[in-house]
């Protein structure tokens, strides 16, 4: 997976202020993001690839100090070369001169084919700076004219509209009135310009990393697509697939005739990805007992998420249970029995003892649960002992019972 760094953490790697990398990425000197793009909720997000960045260091220009250190000589001695015109050729960006890798690598090489260091001045070398004639210098080479860079990079752009959606990678109709058409610059200031690049349909301009890329992966045809909590999750854990303009041959003006979407994602990705998304889905929303076999020690049911069952006294608790025990420990609150007879007062009998009342794991009907056993929360209550009848109430129940043996032998 393609590793990205945020706005302000590819600063910080840069070694540049938040408002330097901001500068550098205006005039274009800077690296490039590889998306540009708004989230769901608006907000705009740069992202950057590690490579990115690392491609950027290394293709870096330097100035005139570290350019010395990097060849390993003084700054007055470079200073020196490129006024005689025997050093590094260097990059004038208006009044600055600048140096790449690329061109002090090549006079090093240069001048050890010649036998000479870099890490030190020759003979020669001195003599150049101490002679008191004044000698012709030689001419130097042209700056290349920054607009010649901006006439390759729009042949390179072709100046037309990209037909192959930067996310799914499937064609995108000329007609389609929903299509979001993004551009870029290309050159640089002031010789810039602001030239079209990827296009979009206008679910995956939406949806580009992350969770909702995700969903868009697995589900290119729902409308509108549906992120949940499981694809969070998975897109956290394992990641999202690639979006076509990641790949390393995609281009923009790839028209991706007869691309069905997301067909650069291999099969086997898909499925499992697809896999572990309704794999979450389910333990985020299926209850399913709890490994040890028993039910809640509170309320005796024998179902609940994955992630929702707990622990009290070494036996699981569903999670309805799990707030009353922490109400519970509350200095000045009640205990969790009272708390436990509120929840389950509406389910029980009549004429049943509650004081105490007592939780599922003091009952003798509480027992590990059985094959495709289910049990519902306090059920246990219908096996509470019955309130043992009063005198008056015998008596009232016996002149009932008299009564009515009366009128069955008088009819």
């Amino acid at each position: 997976m393609t590793e990205f760094v945020g706005y302000r953490a590819a600063a910080e790697y840069l070694g540049l202020t938040p408002d330097g990398l901001s500068t550098r990425i205006r005039l274009g000197t800077g690296p490039e993001p590889e998306l540009d793009r708004e989230l769901v909720d608006g907000t705009p997000y740069f992202v950057f690839t590690k490579e990115e960045l690392d491609r950027w260091l290394d293709e870096k220009p330097l100035t005139y100090r570290q350019a010395a250190k990097y060849l390993g000589i003084s700054e007055g001695t470079l200073s020196g070369y490129v006024s005689e015109g025997t050093g590094p050729e260097p990059d004038r960006v208006g009044r600055r001169v600048l140096f790449t890798k690329d061109e002090l690598d090549r006079w090093a090489r240069r001048r050890a084919r010649q036998g000479k260091k870099t890490n030190r001045p020759t003979t020669e070398d001195r003599d150049m700076f101490t002679r008191k004639t004044k000698t012709p210098r030689p001419a130097q080479a042209k700056t290349p004219d920054p607009r010649a860079a901006l006439v390759h990079e729009l042949a390179n752009a072709g100046q037309v509209i990209a037909s192959a959606c930067g996310t799914c990678g499937a064609t995108v109709a000329k007609d389609d009135p929903e299509a979001e058409q993004t551009h870029r610059e290309v050159g640089t200031w002031p010789y810039s310009r602001r030239v079209r690049s990827w296009r979009y349909h206008r679910a995956c301009s939406l949806a580009q990393v992350g969770p909702e890329l995700l969903a868009l992966a697995l589900d290119p045809d729902a409308r509108p697509v549906r992120v949940t909590q499981a694809h969070y999750d998975v897109a956290q854990q394992i990641g999202a697939p690639l979006a076509y303009r990641e790949l390393e041959k995609a281009s923009s003006t790839d028209a991706g005739r007869g691309r069905r979407p997301f067909q650069h994602v291999p099969r086997g990705e898909l499925e499992e990805l697809r896999a572990a998304v309704e794999k979450r889905h389910q333990e985020l929303t299926i209850p399913v007992p709890h490994s040890s076999g028993w039910p809640c020690a509170g309320c005796g049911r024998s179902h609940e998420l994955v992630e929702a069952w707990g622990q009290y006294q070494g036996r699981p608790v569903c999670a309805g249970c799990s707030q009353l025990i922490q109400r519970a420990k509350i200095p000045g609150n009640r205990r969790v029995e009272e708390y436990a007879l509120e929840a389950a007062r509406d389910l029980i009998p009549a004429r049943r003892q509650v004081s105490p009342f007592p939780l599922a794991r003091e009952m003798a009907s509480y027992r590990p649960l059985g094959a495709g056993e289910r049990r519902e929360p306090w059920a246990y209550v219908v096996d509470l002992p019955e309130v043992p009848l009063t005198t008056e109430e015998r008596l009232a129940e016996l002149a009932e019972l008299m009564e009515a043996r009366l009128a069955g032998v008088a009819a």
